[in-house]
C-alpha cells in the first residue's frame, strides 16, 4: 500500500515537467505556417523562344522619283515652266507574306509589374515594283521656252514622263523594351524600341519631248543592301503553359526610315513559344 502511494506522488510531481516538454504550440495557434504563394506567375529572369507569323508590308513610292524628275527639269530651258513633277503618279503598294524568327530577353518583376528588354529577329522577305507613263501637251514658245511673253507663235509640244521604282525588304531585327502587368497566368504587355533592316531599292525617271529634233533625259538610282533604321511598337500577351514554358501572341508595327525617298512599314502578327530559365 505504501509502495503504491509513493508511485502516485512521484508521478504527480513528474507530470508537469513531462507536459511542459510536449510541444503543443499548435493548440495555442502560435505555429507559423508557410506563406501563401503569390496569386500570379513569376516571369523574372532569362527567356528565349521562337515565332511564326504573317507580315503585311506597305511600300510608299509617291515621292520616290520626284527628286529625279526635278533634276531633269533643271537641266534644260525646254522644261522651264513645265510642271513635270506633277506627272508623277506612283502611290502605295501593299503585299504580305509569312515570317519566322526568334527572341531572347530578360524580365524584371516587382509584385505583378514586369519590365524587361528583348532582342527579336524576324526572317521576312517582300519585293514590289511600280511604274507608269504619263503624257501631257503644252503650248511652248520656241523662241523663248517658258516665257509668258512670247513674240513668236507657240507650238503644242507633248511631254512624256516615264518613271518606275522597286524595293525589297530583307530580314529585320528589333531591340525593344517591354512593360507588362501579370494577371494570373497571363502577362499582357506593350513594347517599343528600335528596328534595323537591309533594303534594296531602284528607281528611274525618263522625260521625253516632241521638239524637232525630239529628245529626252534619264536619271536612275540603284541601292543594294542598304542598312536602314526605324522604330517599332506593339502589343502582346504571354501565357504560362507550364512552370518553364509559355505561349505568346503579338502584333507589332515597324516603320523604317526613308531609303531613296521610299518609305516602308510592316505590321506583323505572330504566335510563339518560349522557355523561361
Amino acid at each position: 500500500m505504501h509502495h503504491r502511494i509513493c508511485c502516485l506522488l512521484i508521478a504527480s510531481i513528474a507530470s508537469p515537467g513531462f507536459a511542459a516538454g510536449i510541444d503543443n504550440s499548435w493548440l495555442r495557434g502560435s505555429s507559423s505556417f508557410p506563406a501563401d504563394p503569390p496569386p500570379f506567375a513569376r516571369w523574372n529572369g532569362l527567356y528565349a523562344g521562337g515565332q511564326v507569323g504573317e507580315d503585311f508590308h506597305g511600300f510608299d513610292f509617291s515621292r520616290a522619283t520626284g527628286g529625279l524628275i526635278g533634276n531633269i527639269s533643271a537641266q534644260g530651258a525646254n522644261f522651264t515652266g513645265i510642271p513635270l513633277a506633277s506627272f508623277n503618279q506612283l502611290s502605295v503598294l501593299n503585299t504580305k507574306g509569312p515570317s519566322f524568327g526568334g527572341f531572347v530577353g530578360y524580365n524584371y518583376q516587382i509584385d505583378d509589374i514586369v519590365a524587361g528588354f528583348e532582342f527579336n529577329f524576324t526572317g521576312s522577305s517582300a519585293q514590289v515594283g511600280s511604274s507608269q507613263s504619263n503624257s501631257r501637251t503644252y503650248n511652248v514658245c520656241l523662241a523663248s521656252p517658258g516665257s509668258t511673253n512670247c513674240s513668236a507663235p507657240t507650238v503644242p509640244i507633248t511631254f512624256t514622263v516615264t518613271n518606275g521604282t522597286a524595293a525589297k525588304i530583307n530580314d529585320y531585327g528589333t531591340v525593344r523594351m517591354r512593360f507588362g502587368w501579370v494577371y494570373g497566368s497571363f502577362l499582357p504587355y506593350v513594347l517599343g524600341g528600335v528596328a534595323v533592316s537591309q533594303v534594296d531599292t531602284s528607281r528611274l525617271a525618263n522625260v521625253t519631248y516632241a521638239f524637232t529634233p525630239p529628245g529626252g533625259l534619264t536619271q536612275s538610282d540603284i541601292s543594294h543592301g542598304k542598312w536602314t533604321f526605324g522604330f517599332d511598337a506593339g502589343l502582346g500577351i504571354d501565357y504560362v503553359l507550364t512552370r518553364n514554358i509559355f505561349l505568346r501572341g503579338e502584333v507589332e508595327y515597324l516603320q523604317l526610315s526613308s531609303v531613296n525617298s521610299i518609305n516602308i512599314n510592316t505590321v506583323s502578327t505572330r504566335l510563339g513559344m518560349g522557355l523561361k530559365y
